[in-house]
This record gives structure tokens, sequence and C-alpha cells, in this order.
């Protein structure tokens, strides 16, 4: 998939997404991000936070330059077919090598996985709905912290036409071969039926 990502401007969640997100923590998933600790989140502005976000900006800068290009190169290569086949055997891979040397938890998730290990939990799911909302691409990534530490959220988007093809609507965007050779990497995909600057998913960022 291509990758759009807003790394210009970073805040904590505000205003109406503190009173939707506070409410629905408690409908959703306590276990993962108690109320208190996004309430916590949420008042803190450190000098500690700050260097999180600024870490956090050049990381997403150089996943996201890195699958692009890489994906990118599949495609030329060996065609759509490659690009999945790239996906399923190198993706999670330079993304861990990135996590490794970044010394970061760094995971592309999703509520439409195609690999069911980047399924969103359900907080995460509901950020994804509340970027949903918003009308435009530009929209600012955010920062909770709990009791392990930090984690950053920033959208994906289905940000250009040749996403469609792997990512669009079967039958139309995405031929039929096609869908047949995704089903063999990914039988339980998720990730079609998108549109054109639809939101993918989050980049995640956690600190180790």
């Amino acid at each position: 998939m291509f990758l759009s990502i807003n790394t210009k401007n970073f805040i904590v969640i505000s205003g109406i997404w503190i009173i939707q997100l506070l409410g629905s923590c408690a409908d959703t998933n306590k276990s993962t991000i108690e109320k208190e600790d996004i309430s916590k989140a949420l008042a803190e502005d450190s000098i500690q936070r700050n260097v999180f976000l600024e870490q956090s900006k050049i990381i997403g800068n150089q996943v996201n330059t890195t699958l692009v290009t890489a994906l990118t190169n599949a495609i030329g290569a060996h065609g759509l077919e490659g690009a999945v086949d790239f996906c399923s055997l190198n993706a999670v891979s330079i993304t861990d090598s990135i996590s490794t040397s970044q010394h970061m938890n760094i995971q592309r998730i999703s509520h439409k996985a195609r690999n069911q290990n980047n399924e969103a939990s359900a907080i995460e799911k509901y950020i994804i709905s509340q970027y949903a909302l918003e009308k435009d691409m530009n929209k600012t990534p955010i920062v909770l912290s709990g009791a392990d530490g930090y984690t950053f959220y920033a959208p994906i988007y289905i940000a250009g036409p040749l996403c469609l093809n792997c990512h669009g609507n079967i039958g139309t965007e995405i031929s039929e071969p096609l869908n047949e050779h995704i089903k063999q990497k990914y039988p339980n995909d998720k990730a079609t039926g998108f549109e054109l600057n639809e939101i993918r998913g989050l980049l995640r960022i956690k600190q180790n």
C-alpha cells in the first residue's frame, strides 16, 4: 500500500475528541487503555512527550519512504502480483528492522487488515473512525500515554489510484486473477473495498 502521513504538526487529542474518546473507552476496551491513562495523556505536556513526538516524526517519514520506495520497485519489476508477494514477504521485516534500529515498536494496523497480525484494537478502531469523519487528508497525528509509555498514531491513507488495484473493489479496481493471488497469500483478507483518500489504518509507534 502507499502511505500518506501528515507529520508536520503534532498535537494531543483535544476538544470533542477528548469527550468522545473518554466516553468510548468505558464501552470499548478498558483493558487496553484505561480511562485514567487517557486523561493523564491529554493533560500532560512534557519535555519527554515533545521529544517523543519529534522522534516519531522522523521515524514515520523513514517508514513511509522506505516502504513506498520498495513497493514501487516491486511493482515496476514484477507487476501487481509482485507487489502482493513483496508485502507478504518483506513489509513486516522492513518495519521490524526500523523498529530495531530506532529502539521503538512500530506497526501498521487497520480496522480492515490484510495480515491478521495487524488488526487494530477496539480503541484503535475508534481512533480510525474519528479520523474517517474528517473531510480532508491533513489530519494531525495523536499521542496517548499509559503505564508502558507513549504511543503515537498517524493515519494511513489510500493515497493514489494505484493503491486501489490491491485495496479497491473486487471485480472493478481489483482484477479477479489478482484477487485470487491475494487470497492465496492472505486467506482472511479484509483490506478491500476502499476508496481513494479513504483512511486505510494507522501507523503506531510505541516506546520499548
